[in-house]
């Protein structure tokens, strides 16, 4: 199973920061609410919490330590099944087919 997030940002910044963060048994969101620096020296602006092998929190950083959840749909896509897909293109909409082969992993949370 291949758990996928997309978060649209609208962010007049021109790097955009983002974490992804495994919470534990027994951790609180009050445990993720300071954003750091990324290992380029980049104040981190938005964090993906993970729990329970599912998206839990997208939280942002609105700066001077102020931090908002913002909303995000997950969608669970099972490998090698086919999927429609609406692609709204000239003012048209048209459906497609797709079959998730491989999806490339660029970020990752795990429990261990």
């Amino acid at each position: 199973m291949l758990n996928i997030v997309h978060v649209h940002i609208n962010d007049m910044s021109e790097d955009v920061t983002l974490e992804v963060a495994y919470m534990g048994d027994g951790e609180t969101l009050a445990g993720y609410q300071e954003f750091k620096e990324d290992q380029t020296g980049r104040i981190l602006r938005y964090k993906v919490i993970v729990r329970e092998q599912q998206i839990y929190r997208v939280l942002y950083n609105q700066g001077n330590g102020n931090v908002i959840e913002i909303p995000f749909e997950e969608v669970k896509l099972p490998q090698g099944d086919i999927w429609m897909l609406e692609n709204n293109a000239k003012d048209q909409t048209e459906w497609l087919y797709v079959k998730i082969n491989r999806l490339p992993v660029s970020m990752m949370a795990c429990q261990d």
